[in-house]
């Protein structure tokens, strides 16, 4: 992966935490959280696979990261692969016939949000975390959103997946 990989100790600092508020806290008070071992930048599923199934190889825990803004410490993992797919941010496909829009993981929401109201569309979800979550993140905590309970979850707004397994397995759900 070449330069999409750090070891760097303020790099893995930042991906030591998410806004979990215990994390927080303790960062204010200058505790030391644990580190991951390296931060891994994947720009496709099949290198998310790859990294997966090395983790598995050579016996490392990892843990993806999207934007970051979970609020319960999922991130939090010692000498651990942070996967962060943030460079998976594309817009793939817009149906404006059939109301649906293809996108990658780690795609913003706010980004989304922006590109569906340029066609005359919307997502419909506004969780607190809005400007500041990715739509991997969103779906893998099962976000709702305060201003948009009208519309039910993230869950009710996706029809398709295709998720990286534990095992390095590419699954269409």
């Amino acid at each position: 992966m070449g330069g999409r990989c750090s070891l760097s100790p303020d790099t893995l600092r930042i991906y030591s935490r998410d806004y979990w508020p215990l994390a927080l806290l303790k960062e204010v008070k200058g505790e030391e959280l644990p580190l991951p071992m390296a931060v891994a930048w994947p720009e496709s599923s099949e290198e998310v696979v790859e990294l997966v199934k090395l983790c598995n190889e050579h016996e490392v825990p990892f843990v993806p990261y999207a934007g970051g803004s979970g609020v319960i410490g999922a991130t939090i993992c010692e000498k651990c692969l942070v996967i962060d797919v943030k460079r998976m941010n594309r817009v793939i496909h817009l149906s404006e016939e059939d109301s649906y829009v293809l996108v990658e993981s780690g795609i913003m929401l706010r980004k989304l949000e922006e590109f569906l109201n340029s066609k005359g569309f919307t997502l419909r979800h506004f969780p607190q975390s809005y400007p500041e979550a990715a739509i991997g993140g969103l779906i893998a905590t099962k976000s709702v959103g305060q201003y948009s309970t009208k519309y039910g979850g993230i869950e009710d707004l996706v029809i398709d997946l295709e998720v990286v397994a534990p095992d390095g397995g590419l699954i269409p759900l």
